[in-house]
């Protein structure tokens, strides 16, 4: 899961998504960019950037990584290594609509 921080003017902003309303868990809620590992993921940042950039469209080399925060157990169960992450105060987000609204 990647926490992406903007910086603008002298302030942060945090981006958050909301999930799609058509998806199957978690529809609408509002949440970290971020998703399950897949084989070709080496590692727990890996999967981040990815899901990062299939979401919204954030390439990963566009990405800071300034800080790594605790891993959490989800209530389903899943291990979460959160991420934070500088992005360019112009991104624009492409979104992915079948993931995200």
């Amino acid at each position: 899961m990647l926490i992406p921080l903007l910086e603008s003017e002298g302030e942060l902003f945090v981006l958050l998504t909301q999930r799609s309303k058509q998806l199957r868990s978690h529809a609408g809620q509002v949440s970290f960019p971020g998703g399950k590992q897949d084989t070709q993921d080496a590692n727990s940042l890996e999967t981040a950037l990815r899901e990062t950039h299939e979401e919204i469209g954030l390439p990963p080399e566009n990405v800071e990584i300034i800080g790594t925060l605790d891993q959490i157990l989800s209530l389903h169960y899943y291990l979460v290594t959160p991420f934070v992450g500088l992005i360019p105060e112009d991104f624009a987000p492409l979104l992915n609509t079948a993931e995200i609204e």
